[in-house]
């Protein structure tokens, strides 16, 4: 994740820039999302590290995954 521009995206956020509120609503629902899927990526990079592609199950999983996002 970009920390620097997360925090930018988050100082936006705290209300002290003259957004009205649904703005700001939603840009903290979007970081909270956003802080969410950085989290999973990070665990998924660690555990593809320990060699997680190597269990039984992995290969139906990323078939499963490929079926449902054929662009990736």
């Amino acid at each position: 994740m970009n920390f620097e521009l997360y925090q930018k995206l988050e100082s936006l956020a705290d209300g002290t820039h003259g957004f009205p509120s649904a703005i700001t609503d939603t840009l903290k629902a979007a970081l909270v999302e956003i802080k969410s899927l950085s989290d999973d990526s990070f665990k998924l990079t660690c555990l593809e590290n320990a060699g997680v592609d190597n269990w039984d199950g992995y290969q139906y999983a990323m078939e499963e995954y490929y079926a449902e996002n054929p662009d990736d």
